[in-house]
């Protein structure tokens, strides 16, 4: 199982662990957006470059990973990230993504960078299963993990709380087995 940092590439992007250097007024605007945060259930809210940067130099390589999405065009303008926190005593990985540049909104980056870190955490991280708790609203989300092949595992009623402090939201539990994504590979070959 390795513990290096993970530096990927598939036919339009660059996925690699992110550095705090990372963060800059771009990324954090994207916090600040509306859009953004409203589908991820979280407040729009502003961030520094270097508050930002300190929370992407959380990522341990071990239990957290934080997976920045560059494309091959602009090499050098990240366009979203990934948070996947890792349980290697169940062999579990949660999934979250931001896609903050809306330019880039249904245009397949989720489905393409994710099939990377799949491979890469099912192969090379001691990862049996992943999972995914979008909101039930969050229908691009949805969209994303029934096109991929995940399994609705089912409804979390009123799991979260909103945001705003004012409602419950239900979840849905999406997951995908090692089995399931080997399955899917080689269905593709």
């Amino acid at each position: 199982m390795s513990n290096k940092r993970i530096d990927l590439r598939t036919e339009r992007f660059r996925v690699r662990g992110l550095r705090p250097g990372d963060a800059d007024s771009r990324v954090t605007g994207w916090l600040a957006d509306e859009t953004v945060a409203e589908p991820l259930n979280r407040p729009a809210r502003a961030m520094t470059p270097d508050q930002l940067g300190r929370d992407f130099g959380q990522a341990d390589g071990v239990r957290r990973f934080n997976v920045g999405i560059w494309p091959h065009e602009t090499p050098d303008r990240m366009i979203g990230y990934y948070l996947v926190f890792r349980d290697p005593a169940h062999r579990l990985a949660t999934f979250n993504v931001v896609i903050g540049d809306l330019d880039w909104w249904g245009r397949g980056v989720v489905i393409e960078t994710r099939a990377a870190l799949l491979s890469e955490l099912f192969d090379n991280r001691g990862v049996d299963k992943c999972v995914g708790q979008p909101h039930v609203r969050n229908a691009p989300a949805i969209f994303n993990y029934k096109r991929q092949g995940w399994v609705r595992e089912g409804l979390l009623r009123a799991h979260s709380l909103h945001h705003s402090g004012t409602k419950r939201l239900d979840q849905v539990q999406y997951a995908l087995l090692r089995e399931d994504w080997d399955a899917l590979r080689e269905d593709k070959a």
